[in-house]
């Protein structure tokens, strides 16, 4: 376990007790008090890499969403989607979500779900849906993610770390109501296949050249690389609502099914000495 203050690194290794689940809060705060500094902001408490990923239950159903914008005021982005408005793009997002929501299928969120939540009121409603799991990863817009971001570090840690070191503090796995923050990217495992998630896509990424695949955003289906024009820069996939619309049918995310139809199309690509 290692983590970041403004001046230097600070290193602990700890010991999780048997039995505790990564999304468990508690247990979070139990490893962060047995740093040698415990009174510095921790900026990575874990460490998932592609030979520890997060393994996921592989008889759930898998979903992948990025890029839903709920809030957008520019008709530049809903109209495209097919909206007459942000309001309509809002409440037609969050119903095909819900009607998905359910206790056998497990959401990556690829991160920018909402702009101008201040009070995270439209991030809450994403997070209520009752999805097996939500893990949620930051993108570039993080409206309403950041504020439930940080009111869980502090009803988390609060009484144990003083202001304003605990707004300071950026810590991973943290849950807010039904969504696990896991910081900035992740590796998944399902079934047999090793899944590489970040909001921006990546020209190289730990074990390319086996077969793991990267699921991004961010670029809205403009960027070859990842909306299926080019076949030359690996098992990489656009999965925001652009793409999603274009390979589901109209719907704002993507099954793991329809993101191996696409990966499958393509080589694996070697592009650096490893």
């Amino acid at each position: 376990m290692f983590g970041l203050t403004k001046s230097r690194l600070v290193y602990a290794r700890v010991r999780i007790p048997q039995g505790v689940t990564l999304t468990n809060n508690e247990a979070l705060f139990h490893a962060y008090k047995r740093l040698d500094k415990p009174h510095k902001p921790c900026y990575s408490i874990h460490m998932i890499t592609v030979k520890n990923p997060i393994k996921l239950d592989g008889s759930k159903r898998l979903l992948f969403v990025s890029d839903l914008h709920l809030n957008h005021d520019k008709e530049f982005l809903w109209g495209k989607r097919g909206y007459s408005s942000s309001a309509e793009h809002k409440r037609d997002i969050l119903a095909k979500l819900g009607a998905e929501a359910n206790d056998e299928t497990i959401l990556i969120n690829l991160g920018d779900a909402a702009f101008r939540d201040p009070e995270h009121e439209t991030f809450d409603l994403l997070a209520a849906l009752p999805f097996y799991q939500h893990f949620h990863v930051w993108g570039n817009h993080p409206s309403g993610a950041k504020q439930a971001y940080r009111a869980s570090v502090s009803q988390t840690f609060a009484g144990n770390i003083a202001k304003p070191l605990l707004d300071e503090l950026e810590i991973y796995p943290v849950m807010w109501h039904n969504v696990t923050f896991l910081g900035y990217q992740s590796f998944f495992r399902y079934q047999d296949q090793t899944i590489f998630a970040n909001h921006f896509p990546q020209a190289i990424w730990d074990e390319m050249k086996n077969d793991v695949w990267h699921v991004a955003g961010h670029s809205h289906g403009s960027f070859d690389a990842t909306n299926g024009q080019s076949t030359m820069d690996g098992k990489i996939m656009d999965v925001g609502v652009e793409q999603s619309q274009k390979y589901n049918d109209g719907n704002p995310f993507l099954t793991f099914e329809q993101v191996k139809a696409f990966m499958d199309a393509r080589a694996i690509i070697k592009k650096d000495h490893h």
